[in-house]
């Protein structure tokens, strides 16, 4: 088996899915342990199987409501300026009319 991340996290999160557990005592500890996984019995990792995860959309949701309320800020800084191109648009006519 062979994981390629540059980043522990990442690392450690394949580990978890594949059902490796930390160890939190004695002289290994921060290791991970996976009852098929034996450096003498390298076929015993065949039984080893990834857990599959749910994709629950909440990170894919905030982004677009971000994304949503960034366009929103867009269109309403848009439609600001629309309006004061009209009022300078507006006063040129007045000031021109008026000499």
């Amino acid at each position: 088996m062979y994981f390629r991340h540059s980043r522990l996290s990442s690392f450690k999160r394949q580990l978890n899915l594949y059902g490796f557990e930390q160890i939190n005592i004695g002289p290994f500890r921060g290791g991970y342990y996976h009852e098929n996984f034996h450096r003498d019995n390298p076929e015993s990792c065949r039984r080893m199987r990834r857990v599959a995860v749910k994709v629950s959309g909440g990170a894919t949701t905030q982004r677009n409501k971000k994304k949503k309320e960034s366009e929103q800020d867009i269109k309403g800084n848009n439609d600001k300026i629309k309006a004061d191109e009209k009022i300078a648009s507006s006063n040129e006519k007045k000031r021109s009319n008026g000499l």
